[in-house]
């Protein structure tokens, strides 16, 4: 692999763990393609660039696409696919990595606390004091996040690392009832796009559509059913 992989602009701690996560991953990078499955495949650097760009998107840097492997790699495919989808939708194709609402100095104020502000961070946004605190000691970082949270948006590994994190605690274990439903999904992770009647249901919507988009572009065999939101 290339040296330019790993970014060396990220602290010590998050380098440290960039490279034991890719040590880890270069045996299954290895081995042969027969001792997969389709689920357990990871997502190819075409697939990748397809599902952002179908969707009207600019296509990411070849290190986003390193991240999204080294980060999600224990992800089965067709969880993995729901789970690019909706980080392609909040993020705009990766670019936004901060709330784009909090870019002035009135939003942010709300979530500053000893001169820190707390706004949304990541791919998902990680928002308030408390969430960072938990995702920091979740994620083996100790307080790191609370004292610079600013590290959650400097760089896609770690808006990555934050967002599978979201999605490990708020997704996952509803799939164990909702068994591949992008719509369980969805309402997982903003449940007042679900809502009854709710006017924000099309947002809803344009979720499922741009998954179908990706589903149809990669030829995925076993997709997510519509279900689980507002049906």
């Amino acid at each position: 692999m290339k040296n330019e992989m790993i970014s060396t602009s990220c602290s010590p701690t998050i380098y440290t763990m960039k490279m034991t996560s890719l040590y880890l991953l270069v045996p299954l990078l290895l081995a042969p393609s027969s001792l997969f499955s389709t689920t357990q495949a990871q997502v190819t650097q075409n697939e990748f660039m397809i599902a952002v760009t179908i969707n009207g998107f600019p296509p990411p840097s070849v290190e986003v696409y390193n991240d999204f492997v080294i980060t999600t790699n224990d992800i089965k495919r067709d969880e993995l696919i729901m789970f690019l989808t909706h980080v392609i939708f909040d993020s705009h194709g990766f670019q936004n990595v901060e709330d784009p609402d909090c870019k002035n100095p009135e939003c942010r104020v709300k979530y500053t606390i000893d001169g820190r502000s707390y706004h949304g961070r990541g791919y998902f946004l990680l928002k308030g004091i408390d969430m960072y605190k938990v995702a920091s000691k979740d994620l083996g970082f100790g307080e790191k996040l609370v004292d610079d949270p600013d590290a959650v948006s400097r760089d896609s590994f770690m808006a990555l690392k934050v967002s599978k994190w979201i999605w490990k605690k708020q997704v996952q274990r509803n799939l164990a009832y909702y068994k591949n439903s992008f719509g369980a999904t969805t309402r997982s992770l903003h449940s007042e796009e679900c809502a009854y009647e709710s006017p924000l249901n099309d947002i809803a919507k344009k979720r499922y559509e741009v998954y179908q988009k990706i589903v149809s572009a990669i030829n995925l065999q076993n997709p997510g059913s519509e279900k689980g939101c507002y049906n």
